[in-house]
């Protein structure tokens, strides 16, 4: 029962901050997934393939639960999204999150095909953010695990990095934008390795326990 409790409250997470990224044009389509960790279960929900973030509810629907390297639950579960890779591996690497927002924020789309780093040029952002958004080039249409070092990189470089956009060089051309904590388009989610995600807002997840 505490489980069920639990899962229903990710979802009703996940789910507000899906219809809030929808409604405000950072994702449109059925483009962008997002996720969550289930600390306790060591598994993640991620949104379901070919859906978009307005088909999401919070109870559930839109949804799929997998292990971490994206094996489904539930075979009979609706397919994950094919970015579940990511997802998986961004909760491999960082065992402090509890959860991923991916978006094809237009705005971050634009600013990465001209410009190889995303300045912090307002004290509003330098305060929320704290540091620039790398932007990182990957030869193929998703990431993949060879990528993973260049990933790990990122972080080991800079520890309190919240945010990085994914500019794709090969295949449908775009760029993915991967923001944390304060940042608003897209979120990697810092949280305690023994708790669980607690709040989500404005397009990103959030940790409410993370000042």
């Amino acid at each position: 029962m505490e489980q069920a409790k639990k899962r229903g409250e990710l979802y009703a997470l996940l789910n507000m901050a899906a219809q809030r990224a929808y409604a405000r044009g950072i994702q449109t389509g059925s483009g962008g997934n997002l996720s969550a960790r289930d600390v306790e279960a060591g598994q993640m929900i991620v949104k379901a393939s070919g859906g978009s973030f307005a088909d999401c509810t919070s109870e559930g629907e839109g949804f799929v639960v997998t292990k971490l390297g994206g094996e489904r639950i539930c075979e009979t579960d609706p397919q994950p999204t094919r970015e579940v890779v990511l997802h998986g591996m961004l909760y491999t690497l960082l065992p402090m999150i509890g959860g991923v927002m991916h978006c094809h924020s237009p705005w971050a789309v634009a600013y990465a095909y001209r410009h190889d780093v995303l300045p912090m040029t307002t004290q509003h952002v330098k305060l929320k953010l704290g540091h620039d958004i790398p932007i990182l080039n990957v030869d193929s249409p998703m990431l993949l695990a060879e990528h993973v070092p260049r990933v790990r990189q990122l972080f080991e470089e800079n520890p309190k990095l919240t945010a990085f956009i994914l500019r794709r060089t090969r295949g449908r051309n775009r760029a993915d934008c991967f923001p944390a904590r304060n940042s608003g388009s897209q979120s990697v989610i810092r949280d305690p390795p023994n708790a669980r995600l607690r709040g989500m807002r404005a397009g990103f997840a959030k940790n409410r326990s993370i000042a």
